[in-house]
């Protein structure tokens, strides 16, 4: 008997089979049902160098195997960073997911880069948003903790 079925001793057989199956089915739906999207935010400016790194707080846990469409949207202030390269990519685990978003831009302007990956997951594993600027780049280029985004949609079970 599993813990979570309530105490059907004082009822005949029949009653408690009909009790646990209608409790296997309501457990059933809440685990089918839930959750169908995640979203998380980054929580502070972040200066971009040029060496990869994940965008604080841009980061989920998928709550549910399956496959889930995971969409970003990443703001950057560029700043003595004109006609550098900037590139924003997803990382599962230790797999970095392809595409990656480019971004070339004027100094002293305000991007942002949106993008999706369709990615089938474990229930548990982790994803975060990263980024990283051209190697030559030397200036002092800035994630806004507003504008950075990471949110993921499922769409069922892997099949």
């Amino acid at each position: 008997m599993t813990s979570w079925y309530p105490n059907l001793r004082h009822l005949d057989s029949d009653s408690q089979s009909a009790i646990r199956r209608i409790l296997d089915f309501i457990y059933e739906l809440r685990d089918q049902l839930s959750p169908h999207a995640i979203l998380s935010k980054s929580d502070l400016d972040f200066t971009i160098s040029t060496t990869r790194a994940p965008i604080p707080g841009c980061h989920l846990t998928f709550p549910r195997s399956g496959t889930w469409l995971v969409t970003s949207i990443t703001t950057i202030t560029i700043d003595s960073d004109a006609d550098k390269l900037f590139t924003v990519s997803l990382r599962i685990g230790a797999i970095q997911h392809l595409p990656q978003a480019r971004l070339l831009a004027a100094d002293l302007t305000v991007s942002s880069i949106s993008q999706q990956w369709l990615v089938t997951v474990e229930q548990g594993q982790t994803a975060s948003l990263e980024i990283v600027k051209e190697s030559t780049a030397s200036g002092t280029s800035i994630t806004s903790k507003e504008h950075c985004t990471l949110s993921a949609t499922w769409h069922g079970s892997a099949a």
